[in-house]
């Protein structure tokens, strides 16, 4: 007599498919879907440093358990603050961020805070939301970010080397932004700083679009031209339009159209 016995599911063979979000750095996927650093190795190529890139795709282990909360960054480096701010147990919260005591200083090391409905994002200093305009984005659109603080702050950012405009309205946050048509498929870093906070970074995918061309009939001399010729025209335009004029060509005042008031919907 033969006794069937089931196969045992190799839990570490399945996976989630999972679009990065601003804030969705390393330890706040480990921590809202419980995985171990191990876990987390095989997708941070050869910079572990580097965090995910806001628009890819991860094939993350699948635990089968999804944890809610919050990662704070604190600016004044207290355990104790936090803990008195969300009306928590600072020796609970100690214990749940591996800490020995709630005395213990942060250096602005995210505190992890289990609860709510929201996933733990590691943002900016001070920021409660932030949100982009296109994950992933494309190039020749304009990009925004949007956000939301504890307090009214200033924030500067840049996209790469690029400054973006930011503009506050109380709480809220708004940068602007764009990229010319042939900024290509890269992934950028978007870098946000609060005044007097460290400077948060992530870097930002963008896709090239499929371009629509319409099928033409060439008569003449037109007719001649190959695709040798049309990259060469390509890297030709794309010298002159790269080209800084060493006047500037517009001398009139010029204004933010959101300078003095940001509203958002």
């Amino acid at each position: 007599m033969f006794r069937y016995t089931a196969p045992q599911l190799n839990t570490a063979q399945l996976t989630r498919a999972h679009l990065v979000q601003p804030g969705d750095t390393w330890d706040a996927l480990a921590r809202r879907y419980g995985l171990a650093p191990a876990d987390l190795a095989p997708l941070q190529g050869v910079n572990p440093q580097r965090e995910p890139v806001i628009g890819a795709v991860l094939a993350l282990p699948d635990s089968g358990v999804e944890h809610a909360g919050a990662l704070w960054r604190t600016a004044d480096g207290s355990l104790l603050a936090t803990a008195l701010r969300f009306n928590r147990n600072p020796w609970a919260v100690a214990l749940q961020n591996d800490l020995r005591h709630p005395y213990h200083p942060l250096a602005y090391q995210p505190l992890f805070l289990p609860g709510g409905a929201a996933p733990p994002r590691d943002l900016p200093v001070g920021f409660t939301q932030l949100d982009l305009s296109h994950v992933p984005a494309q190039p020749g659109q304009a990009i925004a970010y949007r956000g939301q603080t504890l307090q009214p702050i200033t924030v500067t950012a840049k996209l790469s080397l690029a400054p973006l405009g930011s503009f506050g309205n109380g709480r809220f946050q708004l940068g602007l932004g764009g990229t010319g048509a042939f900024f290509g498929s890269q992934d950028p870093e978007l870098a946000i700083l609060p005044a007097g906070q460290p400077l948060w970074a992530q870097p930002w995918r963008f896709v090239d679009r499929q371009w629509d061309f319409e099928e033409l009939t060439l008569t003449g001399s037109a007719a001649q031209i190959n695709q040798a010729d049309i990259l060469a025209e390509r890297e030709r335009l794309f010298e002159i339009w790269n080209q800084a004029s060493p006047t500037p060509q517009w001398t009139a005042g010029f204004r933010q159209p959101l300078d003095s008031y940001v509203f958002l919907s």
